[in-house]
């Protein structure tokens, strides 16, 4: 990232730049031990997702809160066992499918995709919203 000329950070570096940044941050880091590796991980996280607006932030928020709920759902089957396996599969699906339909609206809301540049947020999240009622009325009748 560099400021252009108005004083407003411009963000065409390119995203190959910080990906080679990011494997050289982590090769030195190894380089020196799996903690030293950890952090320079981390802060290299925290530097760049500084700049992400705050909406993509709560985007975020919810996919892994989905990919959570699904995780504990895999786990939970694994101890206890799968006996409706139609209601385990279903919570899975939901969990996976909602997290894959937030992805699908971060990507149309992010202002730096080029693709969606003409595509309201508004009419994203309306897409999000519909795309989610098709997905747990079929969860609903799959559930039996």
């Amino acid at each position: 990232m560099c400021v252009d000329a108005s004083g407003e950070l411009d963000h065409t570096l390119g995203i190959d730049v910080v990906w080679i940044a990011l494997f050289l941050a982590v090769l030195l880091g190894w380089w020196d031990g799996p903690v030293t590796c950890a952090l320079t991980l981390g802060k290299f996280i925290i530097f760049t997702y500084a700049a992400t607006p705050i909406s993509l932030k709560i985007i975020d928020l919810y996919v892994v809160y989905a990919i959570t709920t699904a995780v504990i759902q895999v786990v939970y089957m694994g101890i206890v066992g799968s006996f409706p396996f139609n209601s385990f599969l279903s919570g899975v699906l939901s969990c996976v499918g909602t997290a894959v339909l937030a992805v699908c609206l971060r990507i149309q809301v992010n202002k730096e995709n080029k693709e969606f540049k003409d595509l309201p947020p508004e009419r994203a999240f309306a897409d999000f919203v519909l795309c989610n009622l098709v997905l747990h009325l079929v969860i609903m009748n799959f559930l039996g």
